[in-house]
């Protein structure tokens, strides 16, 4: 043999194995002082390591170290423990959870196919619902600021009306933002 051992040839040697190859490494371990050398101290770290105590890991060791180890969870299988989660433990339970998801499922589906099949009847009754709401929004603010009031924010049209309802919502802001500052100053002083 023209090389040294690998430390897999060192291993077989200390374990003492018997098999192909073996015979030609202990042949040259025989002739080679520095293979020679290096498995008596391979075989000295070995006597050495099986002269320690065997001592057991605590029963929780394992727990322990794999709660600080990130695992990775695909998506599917974290959706799926989310689900298995929430459903009821309880076969009657969930069988009604069940029969109640199949009922809305097969509701919004009924829905929807007919708002596909009937566009502009759909299109009919969303107009109409707006106009509702709107002609009814409008009848609030009429009972609320007048109105005279309504017929000018009318006439000035959507510009008009966002420029009031921004300078509104600046307004309320501001109030919300001062009566916090208002209780944390009377908190303050409350302590002291």
């Amino acid at each position: 043999m023209n090389r040294h051992l690998l430390p897999d040839e060192f291993d077989l040697l200390v374990d003492e194995e018997i098999g192909f190859g073996v015979p030609e490494l202990q042949a040259h371990v025989r002739d080679c002082d520095q293979c020679r050398f290096e498995l008596e101290s391979v075989r000295t770290v070995m006597s050495r390591i099986e002269s320690l105590p065997h001592i057991a890991p605590s029963p929780l060791f394992a727990e322990k170290v794999m709660a600080q180890v990130n695992v990775f969870e695909p998506w599917h299988v974290a959706a799926g423990n989310t689900i298995r989660a929430l459903l009821p433990r309880h076969r009657p339970l969930r069988v009604a959870l069940g029969a109640a998801a199949l009922t809305s499922c097969l509701t919004l589906t009924t829905i929807f196919v007919w708002i596909a099949s009937r566009f502009d009847s759909a299109m009919l009754l969303a107009g109409s619902a707006y106009d509702a709401a709107s002609a009814g929004a409008w009848a609030m603010v009429t009972a609320i600021v007048g109105a005279r009031t309504v017929a000018a924010l009318q006439a000035g049209g959507t510009p008009l009306v966002v420029t009031l309802g921004s300078i509104m919502a600046v307004v309320a802001i501001a109030s919300i933002i001062g009566l916090r500052r208002a209780s944390r100053l009377l908190a303050a002083q409350s302590r002291s």
